[in-house]
């Protein structure tokens, strides 16, 4: 199955519009030289809706994030607001929602600088990142299947709607990452969220002890 084909777009790019030209003129035009279907600020974002919104869409609609780090990047409280987006979600990046690329050197703040980045500063063979990032893009989220796999069906059953799956936002301690999820209108989309949520967080067991609490009658197998 192929992961990326569940979603809209390949990856979303967050970069500087002070670095669009590197952008458009290089990574663009690389990615869709390798068949990968980019959402770009300038081209897909919907005219008339609030900028935070088609961020928000994006995000939501891309298989991964790219982002584009230099001191610019650094600098923008737009990138500021999409990186906050991508972390308050999946802080620990578990999913690898997210690719770091280093455009040139720059102060990492602490956010960035526990996540390995792709090198296209100074690295010795740029062939090999340009490699890399197409594995990085095409390839599937590394989290444990199994067990999301598990956790999902079982959301499905005790909080089929979107309001009700919603509405366990509002239960400690998952108050967070429904702070995020107030205007998302899909089931599949608030539920991965809340899965990597209690996985970056370790409370994938009070996930499954407030479901049994709902409908005992449920079968939860929850072992790894």
């Amino acid at each position: 199955m192929n992961v990326t084909s569940n979603y809209e777009y390949d990856v979303f790019v967050s970069y500087s519009s002070k670095d669009r030209v590197w952008v458009k003129d290089v990574l663009l035009k690389w990615m869709e030289d390798n068949q990968i279907r980019v959402c770009i600020d300038y081209r897909d974002f919907i005219p008339g809706m609030p900028p935070i919104k088609n961020i928000e869409r994006a995000i939501v609609k891309s298989h991964k994030s790219l982002l584009v780090i230099t001191q610019n990047y650094l600098e923008s409280s737009w990138t500021s607001f999409e990186t906050s987006l991508l972390q308050t979600a999946d802080p620990a990046n578990e999913r690898l929602r997210f690719i770091p690329i280093l455009k040139e050197k720059c102060n990492f703040y602490l956010g960035f600088a526990q996540f390995t980045y792709l090198n296209f500063v100074d690295s010795e063979d740029e062939n090999k990142e340009w490699e890399r990032l197409l594995r990085a893009i095409k390839g599937p989220p590394s989290s444990p299947k199994s067990e999301v796999v598990r956790l999902q069906e079982c959301m499905k059953v005790v909080y089929p709607s979107e309001n009700e799956l919603r509405n366990l936002c509002f239960e400690a301690p998952f108050e967070d990452v429904g702070r995020n999820l107030r205007d998302i209108d899909r089931w599949d989309y608030i539920a991965r969220e809340i899965i990597s949520y209690c996985k970056g967080r370790g409370f994938t067991d009070i996930l499954w002890d407030l479901m049994r609490q709902r409908n005992p009658n449920v079968t939860y197998n929850h072992e790894i």
